[in-house]
């Protein structure tokens, strides 16, 4: 190959390596930094969500527990009040009130049911159920809409006579059974307790209910982007938003991770006991949406960084072609020296190592010019004295011959 197509060559690869490796000390160095805080933001973010999401818990925390803590508040109100309701059911269970008038018996009763009627509206709705072992019952509300007795039926209630004290048995989420309410309010949920004297015989059973949208409306009036149920301590949703779940089980609830897959789609996951039961509530927060915000940051900025790679990068080339505009102008003075044209300089100067490498290659030309020049003269006398030697020999043959 030809020595001034090399040297081209050479300069080409030689200008394209210097782009290469300054676009390489670039983009390595960005790609990594842009990562590495992509990571530690989204991590940030995904705290601050889960902030947000306990201190969402706690606010329905709060609600749940006043609500629970006005149905225990009933229990504890029916079982203390000993000068009248307490008077009242005692009597009745242990049947010391067949003395009484058939007056004094009405007037008990609706002193009674006009207790609970009281104590229904002075919080949140509810109903209540005072169930004695005689077969009378105590209720806010009519026939009508259930039969008292029917509590009588339901597998949990065999429970209630072993249970001592102040216990209460938080029923899990049922059926509404009052007939009026199942359009409207499809699901309850109920707790109950045993009424029992001080030698620990059982005279009523009370039983407290509301409606499960009581519940879950709370949950509504939070951040609409998370989902929060309650769950009881197997796991059961007892209260949800989506009716559809209610009654079913959750298996990511005590696997401990922060991030939990449901459907395919990544969660946000946090619980939070409550504080008068077994029962949890737990929030749901699509992954993509907590961090949606880090997502569109970054994508801004990626495309801002984009453009100012590609201003940097025509100007990285101008610069490239600028600097080594010098060295292709070399190789060209060069690529004529070797057609033999020692007359061409480079005039290239400075006091970089360009500008030296110029200097040093004209002053090789010269020299090299002057070196051929003297030996172009010291050949040309070298030929004149062997001449003017051979001219003075021929004289001598000539003379020689003539004698």
């Amino acid at each position: 190959m030809p020595l001034g197509q090399l040297k081209a060559k050479k300069m080409q690869s030689f200008q394209m390596r210097l782009i290469l490796s300054a676009m390489a000390c670039i983009l390595i160095p960005s790609i990594i930094s842009y990562s590495m805080s992509n990571f530690l933001a989204e991590n940030k973010f995904r705290e601050r969500a889960l902030g947000n999401a306990n201190q969402t818990l706690q606010a329905v925390d709060h609600s749940v527990s006043n609500l629970f803590k006005f149905m225990l508040y009933i229990e504890n109100y029916i079982m203390l009040d000993d000068a009248e309701i307490g008077y009242v059911l005692k009597n009745r269970a242990l049947g010391l009130d067949n003395t009484e008038s058939g007056f004094s018996k009405y007037y008990d009763t609706q002193l009674v049911i006009n207790k609970l009627d009281l104590l229904s509206v002075a919080g949140e709705r509810c109903k209540i159920t005072i169930i004695l072992p005689n077969n009378q019952y105590f209720t806010n509300y009519g026939m009508e809409e259930l039969d008292p007795a029917d509590w009588e039926k339901e597998p949990w209630f065999a429970e209630l006579k072993n249970m001592k004290g102040f216990d209460t048995n938080w029923i899990s989420v049922e059926p509404t059974k009052f007939r009026k309410y199942r359009d409207s309010h499809p699901y309850q949920l109920s707790v109950a307790r045993t009424l029992q004297t001080t030698s620990s015989k059982i005279y009523a059973y009370v039983i407290v209910t509301v409606f499960e949208d009581q519940v879950h409306s709370v949950f509504s009036n939070e951040d609409g982007s998370s989902e929060i149920m309650m769950v009881n301590d197997k796991g059961v949703i007892q209260s949800s938003s989506e009716s559809e779940l209610i009654g079913t089980s959750v298996d990511y609830v005590s696997n401990g991770s922060s991030i939990v897959v449901k459907n395919g789609r990544s969660y946000l996951f946090t619980e939070r006991k409550l504080a008068y039961s077994d029962w949890k509530l737990i929030s749901l927060t699509p992954y993509k949406e907590a961090i949606s915000n880090i997502t569109g940051i970054y994508s801004h900025v990626l495309i801002y960084q984009i453009m100012f790679f590609m201003i940097f990068l025509l100007v990285l080339i101008y610069l490239i072609n600028k600097f080594t505009k010098p060295l292709r102008h070399l190789g060209k003075i060069a690529k004529t020296v070797y057609r033999g044209n020692l007359d061409v300089r480079s005039n290239i100067r400075g006091r970089d190592e360009i500008g030296m490498l110029g200097l040093s290659f004209d002053q090789m030309l010269e020299s090299i010019k002057q070196m051929i020049t003297q030996i172009t003269y010291e050949q040309s006398k070298k030929r004149e004295a062997e001449l003017a030697m051979l001219c003075r020999h021929r004289s001598v043959l000539i003379f020689y011959s003539m004698c």
